[in-house]
């Protein structure tokens, strides 16, 4: 199976400008990420702290909590029994309320508030969502401050909601969006390559999910996760389903996934 706010409560994907046991990693004694910079140096003895224990609860801090999809990714967290930070400059708007849950207000552009909400964490789900047509660098730009808090603070499971046409993904989506990420969204498009390079760069135990065009229908509680069947619609929710789905699921560890509505034989 496979298939954060933002502090930017654009939308939360690129298709909707148009219409967001153990697994441990072993670290590098330096890795470079994009523009020259250096990860945070990670010893052999912190490399036991950057993993998640499968099937036990995990706190997981959920970036672009406040989106549309966001919001679906909160509950789907919730109902799978973790403890939940929602990120986000107007997560006091966010009409969810569990014992589970807390709220961290800031921005995902300022490295401090992101450092200081990661702490204690040990996943992140990344939602981000574009302010708008001409916005070319929020998804790149939120996703590396998270992922450098990450690596600072010894969370490692990371999960990242991108577009299903991004790189090997282009042959399965249909030619009207071929279209748009052509013309209309082509600056969406360019950042959701840029913030997949930063995340396979990345040190961390990484999955990105690649949705297909994004619907508010209610949940039927199925996908279909193919990186080779044809990629058209999906309920938000079930977007959220599967990106949950990818905190104790090892399988797609290092994999960049797509996910659709669920496919019925005719």
């Amino acid at each position: 199976m496979f298939c954060a706010g933002s502090g930017r409560e654009g939308v939360d994907g690129a298709f909707d400008v148009a219409f967001g046991d153990l697994v441990s990693v072993e670290q590098p004694a330096t890795q470079d990420r994009p523009n020259g910079v250096s990860w945070h140096n990670v010893s052999s003895d912190e490399t036991s702290c950057l993993s998640i224990r499968r099937g036990v609860v995990v706190k997981v801090i959920v970036f672009g909590a406040t989106g549309k999809t966001g919001r679906h990714v909160v509950t789907a967290t919730l109902e799978g029994g973790h403890r939940v930070t929602a990120f986000g400059r107007s997560v006091d708007r966010l009409d969810i309320s569990d014992d589970a849950l807390e709220t961290f207000k800031g921005d995902v552009f300022d490295r401090e508030s992101v450092g200081r909400a990661v702490a204690g964490h040990d996943a992140a789900i990344v939602c981000l969502g574009s302010t708008g047509l001409r916005d070319k660098t929020t998804l790149a730009t939120g996703t590396r401050t998270v992922v450098d808090a990450m690596v600072e603070h010894g969370a490692d499971r990371l999960v990242v909601l991108s577009a299903a046409g991004v790189d090997d993904s282009w042959k399965q989506i249909p030619w009207s969006s071929r279209l748009l990420f052509r013309t209309m969204l082509r600056n969406v498009f360019a950042d959701h390559h840029a913030q997949e390079a930063i995340v396979k760069q990345s040190p961390l135990d990484w999955t990105i999910v690649r949705a297909a065009v994004l619907k508010d229908d209610p949940a039927t509680g199925s996908y279909t996760a193919s990186n080779t069947a044809k990629i058209i619609k999906i309920n938000r929710a079930d977007v959220a389903a599967c990106l949950v789905d990818q905190l104790e699921d090892a399988a797609n560890s290092h994999q960049a996934i797509s996910v659709t509505a669920k496919l019925t034989s005719r």
